[in-house]
């Protein structure tokens, strides 16, 4: 993954399969740190009840929707998201993955 980009490829029950650094720079974690974890240690909890349904398969969001990340310190960020689901790879092709992309942090959404 670029650098540069927030984004994440994550499995539908929201284990982290790849993370850009840049994703792990904007949540103060090592990188290699978060595949251990799962997205929902980061989502707010305000955010995760719709994060669930969009990485589980239950909506889909056809436009960029609103997110609260939470960093290590207990603060959090807004950003935006989209995604797109994909099946396979690496050797699984059962596995279905979700594809994140996030903004740069914003103010918060209205």
């Amino acid at each position: 993954m670029n650098s540069d980009v927030l984004a994440a490829v994550v499995t539908s029950d929201g284990a982290w399969l790849r993370v850009s650094p840049a994703l792990c720079r904007l949540l103060e974690t090592p990188e290699g740190a978060l595949p251990r974890g799962s997205l929902f240690d980061v989502i707010h909890p305000t955010s995760a009840p719709l994060m669930r349904r969009v990485v589980s398969g239950a909506r889909t969001m056809t436009e960029a929707f609103a997110c609260q990340l939470t960093l290590p310190d207990a603060t959090s960020v807004w950003t935006y998201v989209r995604h797109a689901r994909s099946r396979g790879g690496e050797g699984d092709a059962s596995t279905e993955r979700v594809h994140l992309s996030f903004t740069h942090p914003v103010a918060t959404p209205k």
